[in-house]
């Protein structure tokens, strides 16, 4: 069942996640493949720039270039095609200091829940480095019209939410446990070329996939 605080959203958790496969080169996720449930802030927890975006964050050691970010996503049909800001945020969690953002991207065909919709943007950025990748929902004061997959059960993630002030959590930068007990990784990930990296993941549980 949904659940609808008036600030955030979430759908409940699945007992059996669902699966994607990717095998995208150069693709790295934290998740392990399947997801058993999706976040979103809405109403006052929505607000630009960035906050209510959510982020997770690689440790791309190597000079190179982030070539797209993915995103896993899923709706329960109040999507209407509204707009989101694509953001790489240095440090993790982020210090404040934006790399990249493209603006008003609008996605097609998020999937309905419990399937799972993969989402690739592109974009050419070199990177040295800790950074943030994520995005954040242009709904201010309204709505979610999508959520962020969310893995409940992998090994280790490294998830970041910037949360509104004034809506009874934490504000800034958090690990979304502050608001979402379960959650350990984001449906978010990153293409990179020419670099070496560092990111916590389950090779056994991804490779069983395929």
């Amino acid at each position: 069942t949904s659940a609808w605080a008036a600030d955030l959203a979430t759908l409940g958790s699945l007992e059996e996640g669902t699966l994607v496969t990717t095998n995208r080169e150069g693709l790295m996720f934290n998740h392990d493949g399947s997801f058993e449930n999706g976040m979103a802030w809405q109403l006052n927890g929505i607000a630009p720039p960035d906050i209510g975006a959510f982020g997770e964050c690689f440790d791309l050691t190597g000079e190179g270039m982030i070539t797209s970010v993915t995103l896993w996503l899923t709706q329960i049909g109040n999507f209407f095609g509204q707009s989101i800001d694509v953001y790489v945020w240095e440090g993790s969690p982020p210090n404040g200091n934006v790399l990249a953002v493209l603006p008003g991207v609008v996605l097609n065909d998020v999937a309905f829940w419990p399937e799972i919709s993969e989402h690739e943007i592109p974009l050419d950025l070199p990177v040295n480095g800790m950074v943030t990748v994520g995005y954040w929902g242009n709904w201010p004061g309204e709505t979610a019209g999508f959520f962020c997959a969310t893995d409940e059960n992998c090994p280790g993630g490294c998830p970041w939410t910037n949360v509104a002030p004034g809506i009874g959590f934490p504000e800034g930068w958090q690990h979304p446990n502050v608001a979402w007990p379960d959650m350990v990784a984001a449906g978010i990930g990153v293409t990179t070329q020419g670099t070496t990296a560092t990111v916590e993941k389950s090779w056994s549980a991804i490779n069983s996939l395929y």
